[in-house]
């Protein structure tokens, strides 16, 4: 894996700061270790300008095979098992606030942990992402769980927990995402539930109150009655009734003198 980021970092597609601090999840000292001895691959995800513009010769020159190229998007898989994923569209429910920050690009977004099979011990080491997050001063947040998958644009997955480091913490400062079952990719969009802001995060309150409205909305859209069309309400009106003209209610309604009266 060290290969793989520093040959990104040399085509300036990952920043070094973030290289460095990479090497902190295989510390003796990082929390979530079970997890990592339990997947089957990592994922790291970096923001870019336009993915149009990547080196994908070289890329696929240093064994980078693309797995998943969609517009905005492209999963590379490298040997070391390890899979790079570059995206310039919204990712996180923080990129599609009113007041979204522009921050230099590239970045990373998150890195993720792969956890494939599922047996009952990676089963249990997926459940306790939550309490080692809040032992260790975390933050965690589910995603899916029983009947309802994570999608993403063109892939999903049963379920997915996300943890956010704490204020200040040096040695990490993005998500981190964990995600278990099969990864299913599939040709069609599928939509995207897009991960979730961290809870501790002022701008947190704005997404939630954006996505109250947006549930509001929808639900309000499925009983609104539909919008009659006048030219079809006058197709099914009796040849000897017809609606009154706009001048012709003028004159039937009441003046307002009539009504002060």
């Amino acid at each position: 894996m060290r290969h793989t980021l520093d040959f990104l970092a040399d085509l300036q597609l990952i920043p070094d700061a973030d290289c460095h601090r990479m090497r902190w999840l295989f510390d003796a000292e990082f929390p979530f270790r079970s997890q990592l001895e339990a997947a089957d691959s990592l994922h790291v995800h970096v923001k870019v300008a336009d993915t149009s513009t990547l080196p994908d010769d070289a890329i696929v020159n240093a064994e980078g095979r693309p797995e998943n190229r969609q517009a905005g998007y492209v999963k590379y898989a490298f040997p070391a098992g390890v899979n790079v994923i570059f995206s310039s569209i919204p990712v996180a429910e923080e990129d599609r606030l009113p007041n979204a920050q522009r921050i230099t690009r590239p970045v990373l977004d998150h890195v993720g942990f792969d956890l494939r099979k599922e047996s009952d011990s990676v089963r249990r080491r997926f459940d306790a992402v939550t309490e080692v997050a809040a032992r260790n001063g975390w933050r965690a947040v589910g995603q899916g769980g029983g009947a309802r998958p994570v999608l993403c644009c063109h892939t999903q997955v049963n379920e997915k927990r996300w943890a956010y480091p704490p204020s200040g913490f040096a040695s990490w400062t993005r998500p981190l995402e964990f995600a278990f079952a099969p990864l299913l990719v599939t040709e069609a969009s599928m939509g995207c539930d897009l991960p979730s802001i961290d809870p501790s995060a002022a701008r947190s309150r704005n997404v939630r109150r954006n996505r109250r409205y947006r549930q509001r909305w929808l639900q309000r859209a499925a009983h609104r009655p539909p919008t009659l069309d006048p030219k079809a309400v006058l197709k099914r009106l009796p040849g000897n009734i017809r609606i009154a003209s706009t001048r012709e209610r003028q004159k039937l309604a009441p003046s307002r003198c009539a009504r002060k009266g």
